[in-house]
């Protein structure tokens, strides 16, 4: 954007939209991309992130995509649900009967669904070699009598690897609900929570975020001020962003 050549970028370092392009590897951010990468690569079934308000989940779990994006050996196929509000369980197995691309319309009947899913998951996971990755975002608004949804379809499997791979990123206040279904929880083979980011860590993605945009070795932050960032957002990525926008376009105006 021509708004920010000004101060010598190419474009907002800042946005909120999460950009998996500016993703920066802060220590707690590569250790869960990791862990996702290493349990859907593995087949292992389900993985669930847990972190408050802007805590960085969304742009993890688009990086996530990203990183499968040039995979050639095998297929993944990657199936966004972004808020999991369903009515119904039926309602829920008819969206990933769409989903999925299953060329049959939706059966009238959780069980006709659930038949429908798993001679899918059967045909693209062993006849096709193909890993179908489901990604739930906003997962404290799933009703808990889906997690038994979820496990039922957790149970199509080969003798060595799950025929779907589920990851669910939520807020903390999943944890209770899990909790409720301990023979779902007892399946999550890979569990992380995402919390604030340290100084070094906030001071990297502020760094990498300008350089990504053309900021070059320029300074645009002192010490002092990174200091201050990390203390006002408390190192909460979603908050860092934000200021350090303000304070780009305060750094605009005072150019003008």
């Amino acid at each position: 954007m021509e708004l920010f050549e000004s101060i010598g970028l190419k474009a907002d370092p800042f946005t909120t939209s999460p950009n998996p392009d500016l993703f920066f590897p802060a220590k707690e951010h590569k250790q869960c991309l990791e862990g996702l990468e290493l349990a859907i690569r593995m087949r292992r079934g389900l993985s669930v992130v847990r972190g408050g308000i802007g805590t960085g989940k969304t742009t993890i779990s688009r990086k996530l995509i990203q990183n499968f994006a040039s995979e050639e050996d095998v297929k993944f196929d990657f199936y966004p649900v972004l808020d999991p509000k369903f009515e119904s369980e039926l309602v829920l197995l008819q969206h990933l009967v769409d989903l999925f691309g299953i060329e049959e319309e939706a059966g009238p009947s959780v069980i006709e669904c659930r038949n429908q899913i798993e001679h899918h998951l059967i045909n693209a996971g062993v006849e096709e070699g193909r890993v179908l990755v489901l990604v739930i975002d906003e997962g404290q608004n799933l009703k808990g009598e889906f997690l038994d949804v979820f496990r039922t379809l957790l149970n199509f499997e080969t003798d060595e690897f799950k025929l779907l791979q589920l990851v669910i990123f939520g807020q903390p206040e999943m944890t209770s609900i899990i909790h409720e279904y301990p023979n779902f929880e007892d399946r999550i083979t890979f569990n992380f929570e995402l919390g604030p980011l340290d100084y070094e860590s906030a001071e990297g993605i502020i760094k990498h975020r300008l350089t990504e945009r053309g900021g070059g070795d320029k300074e645009y932050f002192t010490d002092e001020a990174l200091r201050a960032i990390h203390n006002q957002t408390q190192g909460y990525p979603r908050k860092i962003n934000k200021l350090c926008h303000q304070l780009l376009l305060n750094m605009m105006s005072e150019k003008e």
